[in-house]
């Protein structure tokens, strides 16, 4: 059998506290550009909102293009994300959307990503594929910081270079999906496949909005 070490760290972690917006940005491409009947491509266009956020709450629209953050212009995702940050994570702000060729200035809360389930932080060690991988439960938390679409299963946030998990392809911001047809919903599922070991490895995982399957010797 192989035996695999793994290491939990479930308390006593800070992270920067950032306002939670609860919608996936991209950038705004020329063509699309021309279709709002903007002068130029700049803002973030908005792609998908989160059920229950503060983007759904304050009235943030699938398509809506965030166009400025309290007066202050917004020209790409990155620069929505550098002044959102700067409000802070409390009460509220407006933003400024191009809604079907016309300005719409919105009130958003501010308020920190809920971060449900608890991330139980899991550093796998030992001779699976996974040694040298850092796994935590996902949520709104972990997909703000991450810049992730999905808010629930087991994400992948730090590979240790040179280590088994970095060989093998794992890479920051996977979603562990699958172990040898076991569905991953907790890293406590990933830990214990790490440390039952297998004869083979059926691994899944979910990158940039793709599904790929690996197969690999034990």
């Amino acid at each position: 059998m192989v035996k695999a070490v793994v290491a939990s760290a479930r308390a006593g972690q800070k992270t920067v506290r950032r306002p939670y917006l609860g919608a996936t940005l991209q950038t705004v491409a020329s063509d699309v550009a021309d279709g709002l009947g903007l002068s130029q491509a700049t803002g973030a266009l908005v792609a998908a909102i989160r059920e229950g956020s503060p983007a759904e709450q304050g009235g943030l629209k699938r398509g809506d293009v965030v166009t400025a953050v309290d007066g202050r212009p917004v020209e790409d995702p990155d620069g929505f994300g550098w002044l959102y940050a700067l409000k802070g994570v409390t009460g509220t702000t407006p933003v400024t959307v191009n809604r079907g060729g016309k300005p719409v200035t919105l009130t958003l809360r501010l308020e920190p990503a809920p971060e449900r389930p608890a991330r139980d932080l899991v550093a796998l060690k030992g001779r699976s594929p996974f040694a040298g991988a850092t796994i935590v439960n996902a949520s709104p938390a972990v997909a703000e910081e991450l810049q992730l679409a999905a808010t629930e299963g087991v994400v992948v946030s730090e590979v240790e270079e040179g280590s088994s998990a970095a060989r093998v392809g794992l890479q920051k911001g996977d979603l562990l999906l699958a172990i040898n047809g076991e569905t991953m919903r907790a890293t406590a599922d990933v830990a214990r496949a790490a440390r039952n070991g297998a004869s083979y490895w059926r691994i899944t995982i979910g990158r940039g909005g793709q599904v790929m399957t690996s197969v690999l010797g034990g």
